[in-house]
């Protein structure tokens, strides 16, 4: 039997993993759930995750402190990895988090997988000035965002004017912290479906890795993408059809857009043309779409 490996990153998101989990729970899916070490996780709260499900099993893996575009969702995902791959043989992994839904049944989710048994389902984007940055120029506090790290307007202000000057400087000096690896960089969405060959090459490079990318931001979208790139066995196993997630980036913003009930139609649409997850939703913001693409979307088969 060919099994699924969910690895999923949370945070506070207890409620949608009470919705997300019972829509993937099969006898041939594990769960392995990150939760940020900086929200609390009681024993009750394990319990009530676990109660949700009847087919699949769920394991909690060590926690981290997880700071956004920091190398520590890197690190994330290396343990969510290895607690998969230690815990036996799975044909495909699955990167989602607690803000995801699938667009199809598990028999579909399946029944394509095993059609497409062996290619591995990544994006890849076009390289740009900035993307580059995120590994050429050695930072010296990666965990500390401009976005993410405070909401006073002032220190936001002087992050980004130290992340410029820090940016100038070493390309002025025409440093490169990336350059000694010899690697073509490629990027692009950290969420994927990987197959086992990929994680054994991933583990083994892991001290490699964390090397690599130890003064790094943003780098969970390089480091997988760079490794199969780089690799030509694992390089000719990418699928064209992508990484298979529906995701609305129509502002450009630096974060998808959450689904509301007017987005329904484009879910239906995501769903017909094959994609297989969608992110992402909020409970908080619009709890009736999460509602009714259960009912209506994903049912109604």
């Amino acid at each position: 039997m060919n099994k699924h490996a969910y690895l999923i990153m949370a945070d506070q998101d207890f409620e949608q993993l009470e919705i997300l989990l019972p829509l993937l729970d099969d006898a041939k899916n594990d769960f392995f759930i990150h939760i940020d070490k900086k929200v609390r996780l009681t024993s009750e709260n394990q319990r009530k995750i676990k109660s949700c499900i009847k087919r699949s099993q769920v394991y909690f893996v060590k926690r981290l402190n997880v700071n956004w575009g920091a190398p520590d969702q890197v690190w994330c995902e290396l343990i969510l990895m290895k607690a998969a791959h230690q815990n036996g043989h799975y044909s495909y992994y699955h990167f989602l988090s607690a803000k995801d839904l699938p667009l199809q049944s598990q028999k579909k989710i399946h029944a394509f997988f095993e059609q497409h048994q062996g290619e591995n389902f990544i994006e890849f984007l076009p390289i740009n000035r900035e993307v580059k940055n995120r590994v050429a120029v050695k930072h010296a506090f990666p965990k500390i965002s401009a976005y993410r790290s405070t909401n006073n307007k002032i220190l936001q202000i002087l992050i980004r004017l130290y992340r410029k000057s820090e940016r100038g400087i070493q390309n002025m000096l025409h440093l490169n912290a990336y350059a000694k690896y010899q690697l073509d960089l490629a990027y692009g969405s950290n969420w994927l479906s990987i197959t086992e060959e990929v994680v054994d090459e991933v583990l083994h490079q892991e001290e490699k890795i964390k090397k690599m990318y130890q003064h790094s931001i943003l780098c969970d979208e390089i480091f997988i993408q760079t490794m199969v790139m780089n690799h030509p066995n694992l390089k000719a196993t990418i699928s064209p059809l992508g990484n298979l997630r529906y995701l609305d980036f129509g502002k450009k913003d630096s974060s998808p857009k959450t689904f509301t009930e007017s987005d329904f139609q484009d879910l239906k649409n995501a769903k017909e043309s094959g994609l297989m997850f969608a992110r992402k939703f909020n409970a908080d913001v619009d709890k009736i779409i999460i509602k009714k693409w259960i009912k209506e979307g994903l049912q109604h088969e």
